[in-house]
């Protein structure tokens, strides 16, 4: 299975020179087998260079996606993952963001709730809509060193990373 994850990839990459300036999805397996694991790897735009230093952003253990949406601005600076992805691959880097076990999406965005007449009424639609409370009852101190490994494994070993210049910025 993680040949054809890797085929795809270089696939992408081969039809497509400006993906470079973009981000490629994944979704692997998680190690228990009990779920998938859903992320992005965003990438430089610099198409001179074939390697990539990788870094993988690892949230902490709250209700976090890939963008870590922690803030109370409702702009793009409260997505920190997001903005600090930005900024990296900015400075020559190959950033892999995921999903926390369960966790489909943030407060932001979460598909717009037209029936949420209060505070309460949006949080228990956001609940419902972005986490899987039968994935989120398999998180353990292991599940998660298990899947912050997974990513950090896949990720390390795709064709246009430097894997001898990958790193772990946790939360």
């Amino acid at each position: 299975m993680k040949y054809v994850h890797r085929l795809f990839i270089v696939l992408l990459l081969i039809l497509s020179s400006s993906l470079l300036a973009k981000s490629i999805p994944f979704n692997i397996p998680s190690k228990d087998h009990l779920t998938q694991i859903n992320g992005q790897i965003d990438l430089p735009d610099n198409e001179k260079s074939k390697f990539f230093p990788l870094i993988v952003l690892v949230g902490g253990t709250h209700l976090f996606d890939r963008d870590y949406d922690f803030g109370s601005s409702n702009t793009d600076k409260d997505l920190l993952f997001r903005e600090l992805s930005k900024r990296l691959t900015t400075r020559g880097f190959a950033v892999a963001r995921y999903d926390y076990r369960g966790i489909k999406c943030n407060k932001r965005t979460v598909a717009p709730c037209s029936n949420c007449k209060s505070h309460e009424e949006f949080m228990s639609y956001f609940v419902n809509a972005c986490v899987d409370n039968s994935i989120r009852s398999t998180v353990t101190v292991q599940t998660t060193r298990d899947d912050i490994e997974s990513v950090y494994t896949f990720a390390k070993a795709q064709p246009f990373v430097a894997p001898k210049m990958s790193f772990i910025i946790a939360h």
